[in-house]
């Protein structure tokens, strides 16, 4: 996964400061999740991913394999969660969301599963504007314990149950959404519902797998948009008491093994109380079809993600027809209303069998937007190519935001690694990934230039990653998610450990750029007007609470920006 990235900070970061580059980022922190004793077999643990709170510290979203309820889960020192009794084979995937100081990385509250198995990676948080998080999760029952509802613990201390279906003999992974508050407690839940129900010429009892959750985002007014693939139909609760379903069309012959990549592309608005307001599919039976990830700026939402066609079918996206390859995997890029009424859409066809597509994200950055992946393949519009390789490499694409149009484009060139997404400064777009095998071995950072894409420099940051789940820019500082092996990982300054399997670490760099506020510049200036706008995007002539960014606009028709906090 993961593919979140805090867009309206990167651009204050841009806006508000005049820099000077330096050498390397200086570590602040870094942290991993571990476990505090050797109950149970403490096996591995992997993130989710990170995303900024309204107040400006860091939630963590991480999925933490235990096998006693006596495990203590910690991160960074703090234990954060206790582990889930378990007599089947391996271990149970807990979730845990912990909240740190962003100055530290030390623990302000946690929430945690007590009974429940988390699909790894198969969810996200996200902040909201009052300071708490949307948690959306793909989540079963814990394997011996169907007779158990599935319960959290919250920040509280108080034991949350929730109403997930449960046939008494069989586990099958539905969705949930969790809200929780800013001081850690869960207002509600909300199920996803996935027709489990045996496919035609099924060897199971029940189809597992019917629903894949790549991410979140909420928009300016608050409402929640849930995206990934579906392989069966979705039932969402609705507000007046009724359910909408979503009807998946591409899973014919499908027997339900989930090693086979069949479904339909989802969104799906949420109101602000988790219920159902609208969604959009593609229109057409495809082999698959998938997003990625969303970018949302005021009432337009950037979508991200692929089509695998079935050669011959029509098949179109927000009443746009498609023209799609013919070989495998194609890139596809919607730009719509909140509504889901298309603008535009683009198709980037891949044009190499057997080629890949893994990690897709979409940034929206001024008038670009910047699509990074790992992939394998080579891919083409008609008129720009991208050449690719045979095994995974970072590739980016610079494509203009107001149809789409492709700009430049480049791969990494580093066998076995990948790029997970961008954040502008200065001259520089600045892309962030990991790579398994050359240097820069473990989580990087390389500058292009924004205009040429030519190379600049590269920040190594850590020794080792499996991943990276992804980063978060806070005017200068930067937040980033990676997963290690077993054993010791150097994060900047620090050496982050666990002795069980994989597990995710958390750091905190400064990065190199020299801040002038260009308030003082500004100093002689007369001011016109001044507003504030907050996370979600909501304007007002005071200051929220948390984070804003203060607009000020002067008399001669320039304006300047900065960040401050409530």
């Amino acid at each position: 996964m993961k593919k979140f990235y805090s867009f309206t900070l990167a651009l204050l970061a841009s806006a508000s400061m005049l820099v000077s580059a330096q050498s390397e980022p200086t570590s602040l922190w870094a942290g991993a999740f571990t476990f505090n004793n050797a109950d149970g077999a403490s096996i591995t643990n992997i993130g989710t991913n990170i995303e900024l709170a309204a107040d400006g510290n860091l939630f963590i979203l991480n999925d933490n394999g235990t096998t006693a309820q006596t495990q203590e889960v910690c991160f960074n020192g703090d234990v954060v969660a206790m582990g889930t009794d378990y007599t089947g084979s391996g271990y149970n995937h807990n979730v845990s969301l912990v909240k740190v100081n962003a100055e530290t990385g030390k623990k302000i509250w946690s929430v945690y599963s007590l009974v429940g198995e988390y699909s790894s990676n198969q969810g996200a948080v996200v902040a909201t504007a009052d300071g708490g998080a949307y948690v959306v999760l793909k989540m079963r029952h814990t394997a011996g314990r169907l007779g158990d509802a599935i319960a959290f613990k919250d920040a509280a201390g108080t034991t949350v149950t929730t109403n997930f279906p449960n046939d008494g003999t069989n586990r099958f992974y539905q969705g949930l959404i969790l809200k929780v508050s800013a001081a850690g407690e869960i207002e509600w839940s909300r199920n996803i519902s996935v027709d489990s129900a045996p496919m035609p010429d099924a060897t199971t009892a029940v189809t597992s797998e019917g629903i894949y959750i790549q991410g979140a985002r909420v928009d300016d007014s608050g409402n929640l948009y849930v995206y990934g693939r579906m392989a069966k139909d979705l039932t969402f609760a609705k507000a007046d008491g009724t359910t909408h379903k979503l009807t998946c069309q591409s899973n014919v012959g499908w027997n339900g093994d989930a090693q086979k990549t069949v479904g339909d592309l989802y969104i799906v608005k949420l109101d602000a109380d988790g219920y159902y307001v609208n969604s959009i599919q593609q229109q057409g039976t495809v082999t698959a079809a998938q997003i990625h990830d969303l970018a949302i700026e005021g009432n337009t939402i950037y979508a991200a993600g692929y089509i695998d066609p079935i050669d011959g079918n029509a098949v179109s996206l927000g009443g746009k027809p498609l023209q799609l390859g013919s070989v495998a995997k194609d890139i596809v890029v919607m730009c719509c209303d909140t509504d889901f009424s298309a603008d535009w859409v683009k198709v980037i066809e891949n044009t190499a069998t057997g080629a890949a597509i893994n990690n897709l994200t979409i940034n929206h950055i001024g008038g670009n937007l910047w699509l990074t992946l790992k992939a394998k393949g080579t891919y083409t519009d008609g008129v720009n190519t991208q050449e690719g390789t045979l095994t995974r490499d970072g590739m980016l694409f610079q494509l203009n935001d107001g149809d789409g149009a492709w700009k430049n484009s480049l791969k990494a060139g580093i066998n076995q690694s990948g790029f997970n997404g961008v954040f502008e400064h200065g001259d520089s777009i600045y892309v962030y990934g990991h790579s398994l095998t050359v240097a820069p071995m473990g989580l990087f950072v390389k500058a292009y230039d924004i205009k040429t894409l030519e190379a600049g420099s590269t920040w190594q940051l850590s020794s080792y990653a499996a991943a990276i789940q992804n980063m978060v820019v806070d005017g200068t500082k930067l937040y980033v998610m990676g997963r290690s092996k077993k054993g010791d990982c150097t994060v900047g300054d620090f050496t982050v450990t666990n002795a069980n399997g994989f597990y995710s670490y958390v750091a905190a760099f400064e990065l190199p750029f020299t801040p002038t506020a260009i308030e003082t510049i500004d100093a002689e200036k007369t001011v016109s007007s001044v507003e504030y706008v907050n996370l979600s995007g909501i304007r007002s002539a005071q200051p929220f609470n948390g984070i804003n960014v203060k607009i000020t606009r002067y008399t001669d028709g320039t304006c300047s920006t900065v960040k401050v906090i409530k």
